[in-house]
């Protein structure tokens, strides 16, 4: 508990510090109305693409899924079973609340979920882009 403790202090305070220098910045943008349009035309984007970001990721993070249930179920069966133990590992890493950087941890703690699941998509893209074509055939036989 104590070292989890250090890290969020050491965490906090590098934020804290790195928050009051924007402050001062901030300060000085308030004062410039061309140069905060700009800034805020740069904000505007970064959430546009942070956003699109975490929909794929999440879209990616339901595919997994999907792929085990199938594979579990018996309905997909043309994936190597490393394929599907790296996945099934993936998703027991993003169910686990206590990882390299605990989910308790506001965004920082999945941040490193984020990454596996990256991680695994690019190790199985293969198996991934085969599943998908199956799904695609098959989905109105699954209805």
């Amino acid at each position: 508990m104590k070292k989890q403790k250090k890290i969020r202090n050491y965490s906090e305070d590098k934020m804290i510090k790195e928050l009051k220098k924007k402050e001062k910045k901030a300060e000085k943008l308030l004062e410039n109305a061309q140069g905060f349009d700009r800034i805020l035309i740069k904000i505007d984007l970064k959430i546009s693409k942070t956003i699109q970001f975490l929909q794929e990721v999440i879209e990616d993070l339901k595919l997994l899924f999907e792929l085990v249930k199938d594979v579990v179920r018996q309905k997909y069966k043309e994936i190597p079973v490393g394929s599907v133990i790296i996945v099934t590992g993936a998703l027991l890493y993003f169910l686990t609340p206590l990882d390299i950087a605990p989910d308790f941890i506001p965004v920082i703690g999945f941040t490193d979920d984020v990454s596996v699941i990256l991680l695994v998509i690019k190790q199985i893209q293969t198996d991934l882009d085969n599943y998908k074509k199956w799904r695609k055939k098959n989905r109105k036989k699954r209805k």
